[in-house]
């Protein structure tokens, strides 16, 4: 299934003179064909960062670094990082993004002395470049962004008469937007949508209406399929605002915003909470896969979900007896990247990633 993820990140962008930057990030080891193992000493202060994206075997790096988020293109089978982005007056990071070819998309909120700008940027992988696309001054921020039949949307809201009303953008590879309207049919009840994400085939949205969540499915054409009410989910545990909803066949992850995560199974009878834990992480997933990934934020708890054969089991993890601890994950087109670190917080000063095909990983 085709998850195509959405990168937010509230920063301002500086680029000028960043391309030629290189430098070595980790230690690699190669531990046979398409895999390998890489390590590095974390910094002693500031933020040691994080592989947000994979694409083959490159990755986009992203750390702070006094109040600037720095950008790079991570080569894995060399340990080089290649700078092509400063983002300065950084307020906030997200996690969204979405893939068109060799090229990521994600919004950056830029802090002005008027009214923040959102701002969206491009990251060509096979020219490793940043560019800037567009930008707006609506009142959304964290702003999903999803492709559909080659082309890219972001799920919009603004002030209107003193709340926010959402709708959805077309946007061009020029910069050129054109608005997009969810169809419900007629006399369909006034919802406002939260957040949006689709497989390459359709659009799935979590919408509120009064006391009442909803997910949502649209065909390409943005015109409703089926939805489910999953109030009883959103109520069992607390709910701080949606963060992301992921949906695989007749499964969904809902995340909110302060991080705690419920992995739910439905049918026609409604929805129930498989997995719940305020540090469940979804594996982020930039191309196809047969499963789907998730992990408990510095533990070693690791499953997989097969949503077809609906089957759900914990995993194996690399180095599971040693005193190492999940830090981070992500895949592409059937190949993880582990990032694993000390399990004493206070000594966390190495990061060791796994990066090898989702075959190896084992009951």
């Amino acid at each position: 299934m085709k998850k195509l993820w959405v990168m937010i990140v509230l920063t301002a962008l500086f680029l000028a003179g960043c391309s030629a930057e290189k430098s070595v990030g980790w230690t690699v080891t190669s531990d046979g064909e398409n895999s390998y193992t890489l390590e590095r000493a974390l910094p002693e202060h500031g933020d040691s960062g994080f592989i947000k994206v994979l694409y083959g075997q490159k990755g986009f790096f992203c750390r702070m670094a006094d109040g600037s988020e720095l950008y790079y293109i991570a080569d894995l089978q060399t340990g080089e990082l290649k700078k092509v982005g400063e983002a300065k007056n950084h307020s906030l990071t997200g996690r969204n993004y979405a893939m068109i070819g060799d090229t990521m998309y994600f919004y950056v909120t830029i802090r002005g002395s008027e009214r923040p700008k959102n701002v969206l940027y491009a990251v060509d992988f096979s020219k490793e470049k940043m560019d800037t696309v567009c930008e707006n001054t609506y009142n959304m921020k964290l702003i999903p962004l999803i492709s559909l039949d080659g082309e890219l949307y972001a799920l919009q809201g603004d002030l209107v008469g003193g709340k926010t009303v959402t709708f959805v953008e077309r946007i061009e590879p020029n910069g050129k937007a054109e608005r997009v309207e969810f169809d419900r049919g007629e006399n369909a009840e006034e919802r406002r949508v939260l957040f949006m994400e689709s497989d390459g085939e359709f659009v799935y949205t979590y919408e509120e209406s009064a006391d009442t969540g909803y997910i949502s499915k649209y065909d390409s054409g943005f015109s409703l399929v089926s939805e489910l009410d999953i109030t009883n989910v959103v109520l069992q545990y607390p709910f701080g605002g949606v963060g992301a909803v992921r949906v695989f066949e007749n499964y969904f992850y809902l995340a909110d915003l302060g991080g705690a995560s419920r992995l739910c199974r439905y049918d026609e009878n409604g929805a129930e909470v498989i997995l719940f834990d305020y540090a469940l992480e979804h594996v982020l997933n930039s191309g196809e896969t047969e499963h789907e990934y998730f992990y408990i934020r510095r533990t070693n708890e690791l499953y997989r979900l097969d949503p077809k054969n609906c089957t759900f089991e914990r995993v194996a993890v690399p180095d599971e007896g040693e005193d190492s601890v999940i830090r981070h994950m992500i895949s592409n087109n059937g190949t993880l990247l582990m990032a694993k670190c000390s399990s004493d917080v206070e000594a966390d000063t190495w990061e060791r990633i796994y990066y090898y095909p989702c075959q190896r990983v084992t009951h």
